[in-house]
C-alpha cells in the first residue's frame, strides 16, 4: 500500500490530535492539521528507505486504532467454559471469503463498499494474547450537518439568502464502521467496542450493538454449540460515584444533583485543572453539603511505551433519569482519545479494577444487570 494511501485511511477514521500523538510517539515529522501533515510526510517518504520504511510501520497503530479507535464499550458476563470452548474453536480459523476480509484491515473504497447490503461480517481475528479480538465491518449511513457556503451561488442568490443567520445542508452518507468484540480467554468476561464516528445517532449506536451481539452468539452457536456466549451486560453504574471519589486521573466532565434537587453540568478542558478540586465546584459542593453524580468524564496522562504522553478518556454518559431508576443501571460507556491499545486496555483495565472494589480491596465480583 502506498503512503498517501495508509495516510488518507488515517484521515478517514482518526481524528486530528489522536493522529497528531501517533505521529509523535513515532518520532514522525507532523504539519499544520491533515493537509499540511500528509504533504509533510510524503516529502519525508522521498528521503530515503529508512524513511519511508518508518512511514510503512503506521500499518501496526493503523491496525491498533481500528480494534481501540473511538469506541462505545460494554462489558458482557461470559462463562469461561464458553470462553475456552470458543477460543479452541476458532484456532487456526479461515474466515469465509468476503469483501471487507479481503481488504481487512483497511476499508473497501466507496464503490466496492455500494454493492455490500449493511449485514456485519467478520473480517478479521486478532490473538491479544489475553484475549481474541472477533472484528466485524459493516455498512451504515451518516448524517453530516454542515453550515452551507454561500460563495458558490450567484450573487441575486446570494442576497436572497443573507436573510439567514445560518444554513445547515444534511447529507446522509454511507461509511464503513468496524465494530469488535474481545473474548477474555479465561476470565468470563467480554467487551462489545462499537465505532463510534461522526453523524451516527445514539439510536443507530445501540441498534449496532444489540445487532452485533445477535451476530457474534450466532457465530458462536455455529463454531462452538454455545448457546448465548454473550450474557448479561454489566452495570457501568456504580463507577461514576467511585471514580469521582477516588483520586483517578482527572475529571473533565461532571453531571450532577444537589439535595435541592438542581441539575448541573459542568466541563472541564484546560489540561491541568481537575474538577474535583476546581474552585467553583469546591464551593458550590461545600454550600449545599452534597451532591450526587449521573454523569462523569475521565482523563488519565500516562506514558507509554515509548515514554510519550497519552490522554486516554473515558465518559460514562449516565442521565439525571438514572437516578430515580430503582435500579440504576448503564451498560455503555465511552473510550476515546487512545492511540493504540496500550492506553484502551489501560481505561478497562481501571474500569475492571473500581467495577470489583478499587485498589484497596481485594478483587471481587463485578455488578451485573439484573434478569
Amino acid at each position: 500500500m502506498s503512503i498517501e494511501a495508509l495516510l488518507n485511511h488515517f484521515k478517514a477514521r482518526v481524528p486530528w490530535p489522536t493522529m497528531r500523538n501517533i505521529l509523535h510517539t513515532h518520532n514522525l515529522p507532523v504539519g499544520q492539521g491533515w493537509v499540511g501533515t500528509i504533504a509533510k510526510l510524503m516529502a519525508y517518504e522521498e528521503l530515503g528507505a529508512s524513511q519511508a520504511k518508518e512511514l510503512n510501520a503506521l500499518e501496526d497503530p493503523y491496525l491498533e486504532n481500528v480494534l481501540a479507535g473511538e469506541k462505545a464499550i460494554r462489558f458482557i458476563e461470559v462463562k469461561p467454559e464458553d470462553a475456552a470452548a470458543l477460543a479452541a474453536a476458532f484456532k487456526g480459523f479461515d474466515i469465509p471469503k468476503n469483501p471487507f476480509a479481503t481488504s481487512y484491515p483497511f476499508p473497501l473504497d466507496e464503490e466496492n463498499l455500494a454493492k455490500v447490503d449493511k449485514t456485519s461480517l467478520l473480517a478479521g481475528i486478532e490473538d491479544l494474547g489475553h484475549a481474541l479480538a472477533f472484528v466485524f465491518c459493516t455498512k451504515r449511513f451518516v448524517t453530516e450537518r454542515q453550515e452551507l457556503n454561500l460563495e458558490g451561488f450567484k450573487e441575486e442568490t446570494q442576497e436572497e439568502l443573507r436573510q439567514y443567520d445560518e444554513i445547515i445542508t444534511v447529507k446522509h452518507r454511507m461509511r464503513q464502521f468496524v465494530d469488535v468484540v474481545v473474548l477474555w480467554k479465561e476470565e468470563g468476561f467480554a467487551e462489545i467496542r462499537i465505532d463510534l464516528g461522526e453523524g451516527i445517532s445514539s439510536d443507530d449506536q445501540h441498534l449496532a450493538l444489540q445487532g452485533l451481539i445477535a451476530t457474534f452468539n450466532a457465530v458462536g452457536l455455529e463454531r462452538a454449540g454455545v448457546k448465548q456466549i454473550l450474557g448479561q451486560p454489566v452495570n457501568l453504574f456504580p463507577l461514576v460515584d467511585a471514580l469521582y471519589d477516588s483520586d483517578e486521573g482527572r475529571v473533565c466532565e461532571l453531571g450532577f444533583i444537589t439535595d435541592g434537587a438542581s441539575i448541573k453540568t459542568e466541563k472541564m478542558r484546560r489540561k491541568e485543572v481537575d474538577l474535583r478540586a476546581e474552585a467553583y465546584h469546591m464551593a458550590g459542593k461545600k454550600a449545599v453539603h452534597h451532591i450526587t453524580p449521573f454523569k462523569l468524564g475521565v482523563i488519565w496522562s500516562i506514558q507509554d511505551a515509548n515514554e510519550k504522553e497519552q490522554s486516554p478518556e473515558l465518559l460514562l454518559p449516565g442521565s439525571v433519569r438514572t437516578l430515580s431508576e430503582k435500579s440504576q443501571c448503564l451498560y455503555d460507556a465511552r473510550i476515546t482519545n487512545c492511540c493504540g491499545l496500550e492506553d484502551f486496555h489501560f481505561v478497562v483495565n481501571k474500569m475492571r479494577e473500581y467495577l470489583e472494589g478499587g485498589e484497596d480491596e481485594a478483587a471481587g465480583v463485578m455488578v451485573v444487570a439484573a434478569n
